[in-house]
């Protein structure tokens, strides 16, 4: 988004800055590459809800066939719709996000890692220090545009499994750039040390 005079992002991004604290590098998020990422959900949502849709059809039309009276006639058909209400829904959630109206920002400064996103009346810091950073990964897109992945420790889920939780820098330009500043900040640590 172009601006005219200051960028109002980039002014509340430098608010968030500690006393003696200098910011390196700043980018906005390329907020397309962060709204595709959600329509993979649509993978598992489209046969969830054709098969919810055709469950509560049939259900449906076998309640009308057999003559039944009374309100158990309707049983089967009224549990099939929350799952045809749960399909729909999360087949609008990608379209949904392509009308909330947020804004995102890095920040790389001499301390730590900081992401800002903006929506309309509130706004949400992240930041993310060099000794919590583990291993980078870096995906090259079009232009010069990717993201950057940083494994920040693990977790137990509630199957006993280990996951790895990460922060990723979305849509990001000049990112091979941007990638060796975020190497420089993780090595900070080993040089303090």
């Amino acid at each position: 988004m172009k601006h005219f005079g200051p960028d109002p992002l980039e002014s509340a991004l430098r608010g968030e800055l500690d006393a003696g604290e200098h910011l390196r590098w700043h980018g906005r998020a390329h907020l397309p590459s962060v709204n595709c990422a959600g329509f993979a959900l649509w993978l598992f949502a489209i046969p969830w809800t054709a098969f919810a849709v055709f469950w509560t059809y049939m259900a449906w039309t076998g309640v009308e066939s057999s003559g039944e009276i009374g309100p158990v006639r309707y049983a089967f058909p009224a549990f099939g719709l929350p799952f045809v209400l749960i399909g729909l829904s999360m087949m609008a959630a990608p379209l949904m996000q392509l009308f909330v109206k947020r804004e995102i920002i890095h920040g790389i400064t001499d301390r730590r890692l900081i992401t800002l996103i903006q929506y309309r009346k509130r706004k949400k810091v992240k930041s993310l220090l060099p000794r919590q950073m583990g291993p980078i990964e870096r995906w090259d897109g079009k232009n010069g545009r990717g993201k950057i992945s940083i494994e920040t420790g693990t977790r137990i889920d509630s199957k006993g499994r280990e996951r790895t939780k990460s922060v990723s820098l979305i849509g990001i330009d000049n990112v091979q750039r941007v990638g060796e500043m975020v190497r420089e900040l993780a090595r900070s640590v080993a040089l303090e040390a």
